[in-house]
């Protein structure tokens, strides 16, 4: 899967193309992070998530699961450091040390309480500036949206943005070089009366605008 992926993200890229990926787990991100990085260097990587998804083998006894794309993305330099944005972090964490590999890296964690207190506004131009005219990735794990509000996942952690909130800090992104994104984690076999599949559609819609949208 990670071969066919990266291989299909270089050659969507190679056409000028910014490539938007629907899925399926986070496993997706890490191959495309590879083929955007080689494209482009180093990345920065807006995450909208519950968890950080910076667990080690030792979770779950496999190097390459939906809990650990982060972690190598960072250990194969795929992310610029302190360009790595993790916003809507409420979840458990895989081991005590996946916050030490985010704060090493100079890298950013913003709880949904982080984000209420200082204002999407606020977040939305911090990150921009500090991530400037860099290549950007998103990665929008739909688990990162209260279950209220998104309950199509299998990872639902109560206490996450609003659909409201979610939608308002990616247009907060606008005038981010968006290189590439995705949409993850969404199980419709979980949903009740496609709210989430609607969110999901609603979101991919807001970054296909911040790819379209002018940067000055």
């Amino acid at each position: 899967m990670r071969r066919r992926v990266e291989a299909d993200i270089k050659a969507w890229q190679a056409r000028g193309t910014v490539p938007i990926m629907v899925g399926g787990d986070h496993s997706i991100t890490l191959p495309a992070l590879r083929a955007l990085c080689a494209a482009h260097g180093p990345l920065a990587v807006v995450q909208i998530d519950a968890h950080l998804d910076l667990s080690s083998a030792e979770l779950w006894g496999d190097s390459f699961h939906h809990g650990t794309p982060f972690r190598h993305a960072i250990e194969e330099r795929l992310i610029a450091d302190g360009t790595l944005f993790q916003v809507g972090i409420r979840g458990p964490r895989g081991s005590e040390s996946d916050d030490a590999l985010a704060l090493a890296h100079d890298h950013q964690v913003i709880s949904p309480d982080d984000l209420a207190a200082r204002g999407i506004a606020a977040v939305g131009a911090s990150i921009r500036e500090r991530i400037g005219n860099r290549p950007t990735y998103i990665s929008f794990d739909i688990d990162g949206v209260d279950p209220a509000f998104a309950p199509g996942t299998g990872t639902p952690v109560p206490g996450g943005l609003t659909a409201r909130e979610a939608l308002a800090f990616l247009r907060a992104l606008r005038g981010v070089r968006v290189v590439g994104a995705d949409l993850v984690e969404y199980c419709p076999m979980l949903d009740h009366s496609d709210i989430t599949g609607h969110l999901a559609a609603h979101a991919i819609w807001e970054m296909l605008a911040l790819v379209a949208a002018p940067r000055s």
